[in-house]
């Protein structure tokens, strides 16, 4: 994804390793007045003292200098502070990008990346958000979870340690999971809901269930899901689908299995 930058946000990596958490948010709500760009995020492990929220965004980045070292993680809430997720997605958006950071969700958030389709305005659809080369780890909910949002992609993240991996819900059409790792997580996709969603190359280890797919919409026919070339390891459950649900087109997957209908 190419972007016309207005400005670059970005620190030395060395400045940050024990000094005080930069403005992460002042950085995205004046990319956003901008019209966009791209927010750079140094290195260190930065306690953000509430969760980060992408509103009425176009054409913004937030993107890591280094993966494995450049770490958001929320601060332990106060008492009576209600959990929030790590990033919230929310309002009219439109082509965005997170890439390049450890999400540690840890026991203080919900989900670690929420796209909220819902929160859009009339007539208006959440699109085009690309999650990559993400690292997500203790995740309390869902690392990502997009609802009622279009052509939305998850792609090479790992994610271990936690409940669900990757949900499409609600009125997602089109969403992609591609080329992802997946270990020790109860749940690797969801798809409720949601129409014509492809998952592709993923690998998935050590969980409780692979692909979960339903849907309770019985006046809504969505275009069936494709899952091909995605390998299922030690995964207890490998595709079960419930509801209204057609069945997933299927090709070349190793280890997964329909469990029920």
């Amino acid at each position: 994804m190419r972007f016309v930058l207005p400005f670059l946000l970005a620190a030395l990596a060395s400045g940050f390793l024990h000094a005080e958490a930069p403005p992460i948010q002042e950085w995205i709500d004046e990319a956003i007045k901008a019209g966009g760009g791209v927010v750079t995020i140094p290195e260190g492990e930065h306690m953000l003292p509430q969760g980060l929220v992408i509103k009425d965004a176009r054409k913004l980045a937030l993107r890591g200098v280094n993966k494995e070292r450049c770490i958001l993680k929320l601060q332990t809430r106060q008492e009576g502070q209600k959990a929030s997720d790590l990033i919230l997605i929310t309002g009219a958006c439109e082509t965005l990008e997170i890439a390049n950071l450890t999400l540690d969700a840890g026991p203080e958030s919900k989900s670690v990346v929420f796209v909220d389709g819902n929160s859009a305005p009339k007539e208006t659809r959440i699109q085009d958000i690309y999650v990559r080369d993400c690292l997500f780890q203790n995740v309390r909910d869902y690392a990502v979870l997009f609802s009622n949002a279009d052509a939305c992609v998850v792609e090479r993240c790992s994610f271990q340690d936690g409940s669900d991996a990757i949900g499409f819900i609600q009125g997602c059409l089109k969403g992609i999971a591609r080329g992802n790792q997946i270990i020790r997580m109860s749940s690797a996709f969801h798809l409720e809901n949601s129409s014509d969603c492809l998952l592709d190359g993923n690998e998935v280890r050590n969980g409780d269930q692979g692909v979960r797919i339903s849907s309770h919409e019985a006046d809504v026919k969505p275009v069936r899901h494709v899952i091909r070339n995605n390998g299922f390891f030690n995964v207890r459950l490998g595709l079960q689908i419930t509801g209204q649900a057609p069945e997933p087109v299927l090709e070349n997957n190793e280890n997964l299995v329909n469990a029920s209908q």
